[in-house]
């Protein structure tokens, strides 16, 4: 049951990205009943070791920056941490029913962008990018505005961002053990100013070091899990994921991200019966 439910994990990763992480959590606690934060921790493991899989092949292109890479995850990793330490001291219940939330906005936000006309004809996979996320090209007029507020010399306009976005995304990571993909994303692509496709490269090893950091602070913290369903679950979502990837250039980006949302409002649905 693990190795099947990781494949599908791992196909909702190949073909719509990184957001496609989104849906372990729910079903490491729903079909294997494993409690809420030993599910997280389980996750990270998950996530990181797919996240690591992947980002070998992006590096292979060269699109994975690693000075970039190495500085995000080192300053992501006081939330991590941080987050590791709010998911033991919050109930299992406050804990799935802020999954439910996130998961809820990670859908309408994916149904939005696969909305749009633009992007249907792009080549990205839509759950990396979320929903008022804006083109390079719309980028310096944000920073320019910014510029005509702030002192030139300003170093919170030049590494604020920077430092924000990365404490942000590493403290969703550790506290609900999803890799956070959809965030890094445009953080790269507006901070950082990477082209799209380097962002989308230099995020996958951002999310292993944002999880195996946030894995030391929940295995610091006493939580534990089971090794051998990790393993099994871990597994299905690699093999999977190099099959989902194949089969998202034969499919309209548009059907995937509107059919992906549809799944995460579900299984938010099924997450929501056991809050209560």
């Amino acid at each position: 049951m693990a190795f099947l439910l990781g494949t599908i994990v791992g196909l909702a990763l190949g073909l719509v990205g990184g957001g496609g992480s989104i849906i372990t959590v729910p079903l490491l606690v729903g079909p294997l009943g494993i409690p809420a934060h030993e599910a997280t921790t389980m996750s990270l493991v998950i996530v990181g070791v797919t996240a690591a899989w992947a980002s070998a092949a992006h590096a292979q292109r060269g699109n994975v920056l690693w000075s970039h890479a190495i500085a995000f995850g080192a300053v992501g990793s006081v939330g991590t941490l941080a987050g590791g330490y709010f998911n033991r001291a919050v109930p299992a219940r406050v804990l799935l029913g802020g999954f439910v939330i996130l998961m809820v906005v990670a859908a309408i936000a994916t149904w939005r962008r696969a909305s749009r006309t633009s992007l249907e004809r792009s080549s990205v996979p839509l759950s990396l990018i979320p929903a008022l996320a804006m083109t390079d090209s719309a980028a310096p007029s944000l920073r320019a505005r910014a510029r005509a507020l702030l002192p030139a010399s300003c170093p919170l306009l030049d590494y604020g961002p920077f430092l924000v976005a990365a404490v942000g995304v590493g403290l969703l990571t550790g506290f609900f053990g999803v890799g956070g993909g959809f965030l890094i994303v445009p953080a790269l692509v507006l901070v950082a100013r990477l082209p799209m496709s380097r962002a989308i490269g230099t995020s996958l090893p951002i999310i292993a070091i944002n999880s195996a950091t946030a894995l030391a602070g929940h295995l610091g913290t006493g939580i534990s899990f089971e090794p051998s369903t990790t393993a099994l679950f871990t597994a299905g979502a690699v093999l999977a994921g190099l099959a989902g990837g194949a089969l998202s250039t034969r499919m309209p980006a548009a059907t995937l991200g509107r059919g992906f949302a549809v799944v995460v409002l579900t299984l938010a649905a099924y997450l929501s019966l056991q809050v209560v």
